[in-house]
């Protein structure tokens, strides 16, 4: 079973993608991650629409870095028209929709089983991109979603034992 994560609670643009084998083992596939230090230092911290804007940007080219990395990248034969069905980014994520809409026509739905997404605490500008964009992969690719809370996650993956860098 793979699992690709996203994760836009603050300041950090993560994207993951883990597989459970047998047993207990879960295994970190790849790992792709954008850092926004440098771009709150001069506010003395996270400027919610910024962090919000720069999650938006990186999101695709994390996606792609990510899903081809673990060779689960494949382009369409053709196009794929979304019929307006990501119009409900308009909302709340217009600038992200310029970015999902060529993405998701473009590529296949990959060989994921799951999609799990940080859903709090966080900052709310910054949550809402990768839930947003949760919720347009598990809507274009019909694959279900993982909600995960941010603190929990921080609990449950110290229980873990490293047994190498790649795998926890």
């Amino acid at each position: 079973m793979k699992i690709l994560a996203i994760e836009t609670s603050c300041d950090e643009t993560g994207v993951a993608i883990l597989e459970h084998t047998e047993g207990n083992n879960v295994s970190l596939i790849v790992n792709a991650l954008s850092s926004q230090i440098k771009i709150h230092a001069q506010y003395g911290g996270v400027f919610p629409t910024m962090a919000k804007r720069d999650h938006a940007e990186k999101m695709v080219p994390l996606l792609i870095n990510a899903l081809d990395e673990a060779c689960l990248l494949e382009a369409l034969n053709s196009p794929l028209d979304l019929d307006n069905k990501l119009n409900f980014l308009f909302e709340k994520n217009n600038d992200l929709k310029k970015y999902l809409d060529p993405f998701l026509s473009f590529y296949q739905k990959p060989d994921i089983d799951y999609i799990a997404v940080t859903v709090g605490p966080g900052l709310e500008p910054a949550l809402w991109v990768g839930i947003a964009t949760t919720r347009a992969l598990s809507m274009i690719w019909n694959i279900p979603v993982i909600p995960i809370n941010h603190m929990e996650g921080h609990i449950v993956t110290s229980i873990f034992e490293t047994t190498n860098s790649r795998d926890f």
